[in-house]
């Protein structure tokens, strides 16, 4: 599902969570760019960068769904991640009776957890204006 998802999830260039490709060089390669253009053009920049703490545990149901949806992906494949969602449960010592249904996070270890997560937090439009130059 992973896989399949990555394929036509086309998240924008300049995502750097969770990819393959080595995204701390990227990073500065991009931000060196940004301060020699701004420096050329005598522009004033501000860069922000963020660190999510506990970052998987973040991730909005809504927002995730919501990116699925805008980004095309086939409605059966949606539905078929949002049972996933819908009807895991989970518990803990010493209250391994009670469980209880996430509403938010994607799961640790779960391959297509990467995939959700860059989907569910990076808004494109609103990313994308953030780095024009």
């Amino acid at each position: 599902m992973a896989q399949r998802l990555n394929k036509y999830a086309n998240l924008a260039n300049e995502q750097r969570g969770f990819i393959p490709d080595d995204g701390v060089a990227q990073n500065i390669f991009l931000l060196d760019f940004v301060l020699r253009h701004a420096h050329e053009k005598c522009r004033a920049t501000y860069i922000a960068s963020i660190d999510i703490a506990k970052a998987f545990d973040s991730v909005s149901f809504v927002s995730v769904f919501a990116a699925l949806t805008e980004k095309g992906i086939h409605p059966e494949f949606v539905s078929l991640v949002r049972m996933i969602y819908d009807q895991s449960s989970t518990s803990f010592e010493p209250f391994a009776d009670h469980r209880f249904t996430p509403w938010c996070g994607v799961r640790q270890g779960d391959p297509l957890s990467q995939e959700l997560f860059n989907l569910g937090m990076v808004p494109s439009p609103t990313y994308r204006l953030m780095l024009m130059i």
